[in-house]
């Protein structure tokens, strides 16, 4: 992403230099120009800082303003946060459609570039088919959507964008982050929480609103807006309060998103699992709800040490409830996995080869499983021959750790002694052949060389 920070006028000419330097030096990937009028060509993100010219930008795929006077190290806070969401942002890729329709009008807004048809924003969530778990069995976005706008077509997720009323729900459900909300991305959440981090505020609240205008920014405050408080899910939630923010808000201005319960039933589980020594986590309601937007930013806890986030946005999840789980929290909700496996297994190892996320892995007779890395798709469930396997939800999370979920005796090779198949397995095989094969026995190294040894010693005696 190709971003750069136009600032305008700010209280005098020397806080302006200090906000430029800032920038230089913790954001060298950003330019750095004293107006937007001189953005240079190819730019994607742009932050302006202070009061200066409000034209469109028609060849900026996402625009931040920054407005704020007051001290220094408060302007700097703001800008940390919004150039970390600029610089991880994926927008560029979530943001962009094409009309082909010749006749359909379009404003001067969308019209800044035509490649074989107009190119303009699009607010509809965007699905990252190699991503998507569908191919193996995943629905959970089609499960949650509240109007039935999501189906599976072709082993991937396919969104009908007039039925779709952009509520979040299915990004925040969706354990590989295959499908997107363009404002609200993971990776672009994830940069806000790296800026946060990079921070040296005296305290940090993050608050997450349907309408950003109906809250008064505070000193150390950061109000990032959302189309529905429903995108916000346990997932964001364990993310911020393993970062240094010591305060979270989620805040439904108008007590109108679709998805308001999901996002007061996550902000209690993380309440809950985190205790008393955790962000402080509030959710709330209506135009009488600022005042508990503004006592959670009173009460916000000093900035900790954060924890780093991985690249998959799931291991970090994993991570961030590792981080602040009290001990013997109840895993309820938090969409964790079970998996059990009955006697009916074989150790035949095809759920391990064919699990896309490295969740199961066989090792001399052992079958052992990482809560970790599922993320519930299933696909063990559907490829396993002896349907052996079921799944459920992981009830406590100090379960999250990798345990053996089935063992057998492996039988070895009788010439030569190297492991050769679990006791089970080889049962099976002779039950469906009705009768035991000498070969059974042997590795398939040892079949060639007794084979090769056989036509030897057929031919020692004379044999053809």
């Amino acid at each position: 992403m190709k971003v750069c920070a136009a600032i305008g006028p700010l209280e005098g000419p020397e806080l302006g230099q200090a906000v430029a330097a800032h920038i230089r030096e913790d954001w060298p990937q950003c330019t750095v120009v004293s107006d937007d009028a001189q953005v240079p060509a190819g730019t994607e993100a742009l932050l302006t800082v202070g009061t200066g010219p409000d034209r469109i930008m028609e060849s900026i795929l996402l625009v931040e303003r920054l407005e704020s006077q007051g001290p220094l190290d408060n302007i700097l806070f703001q800008i940390d946060a919004k150039l970390g969401k600029l610089t991880h942002s994926d927008l560029v890729k979530t943001k962009v459609s094409f009309i082909s329709d010749a006749n359909r009008r379009v404003s001067r807004r969308e019209l800044f570039n035509f490649r074989g048809g107009f190119q303009i924003y699009s607010d509809v969530p965007f699905v990252f088919t190699e991503r998507c778990d569908a191919r193996h069995g995943c629905s959970r976005c089609v499960e949650v959507c509240p109007v039935q706008s999501l189906h599976i077509v072709g082993g991937s997720v396919a969104v009908n964008e007039a039925d779709c009323v952009r509520c979040g729900l299915c990004a925040e459900n969706c354990p590989t982050s295959a499908i997107q909300l363009p404002r609200f991305s993971e990776e672009a959440f994830l940069g806000l929480l790296d800026g946060l981090n990079v921070s040296d505020a005296p305290k940090k609240t993050l608050v997450l609103t349907c309408k950003a205008g109906a809250v008064k920014i505070e000193p150390w405050m950061c109000v990032e807006e959302v189309n529905d408080v429903g995108v916000v899910g346990p997932r964001h939630l364990a993310l911020a309060a393993s970062s240094s923010v010591g305060a979270i808000a989620v805040y439904c201005a108008d007590g109108r998103c679709v998805g308001k319960e999901k996002a007061r039933a996550a902000v209690e589980l993380i309440r809950y699992i985190s205790g008393d020594e955790g962000a402080v986590l509030t959710f709330a309601e209506g135009p009488s709800g600022i005042s508990e937007v503004m006592s959670a930013h009173a009460l916000s806890r000093p900035p900790k040490e954060p924890m780093p986030f991985a690249r998959n946005t799931w291991a970090s999840y994993v991570n961030a409830l590792r981080a602040i789980a009290r001990e013997d929290a109840s895993a309820a909700g938090l969409r964790l996995t079970k998996l059990v496996v009955s006697e009916a297994c074989t150790l035949c190892g095809v759920c391990a080869r064919e699990c896309p996320h490295s969740a199961l892995k066989t090792d001399a007779g052992v079958l052992s499983f990482d809560p970790a890395n599922c993320t519930g798709c299933s696909h063990c469930v559907s490829v396993c021959p002896e349907r052996a396997i079921s799944l459920g939800n992981l009830p406590i999370l100090s379960d999250l750790r990798e345990t053996a979920v089935s063992q057998d005796e492996v039988v070895p090779c009788a010439r030569c002694g190297k492991p050769l198949e679990s006791a089970r397995l080889l049962k099976k095989v002779v039950t469906l052949l009705g009768r035991e094969d000498p070969m059974m026995k042997y590795c398939n190294d040892c079949k060639q060389r007794l084979a090769f040894e056989s036509l030897l010693k057929r031919k020692g005696q004379g044999g053809t």
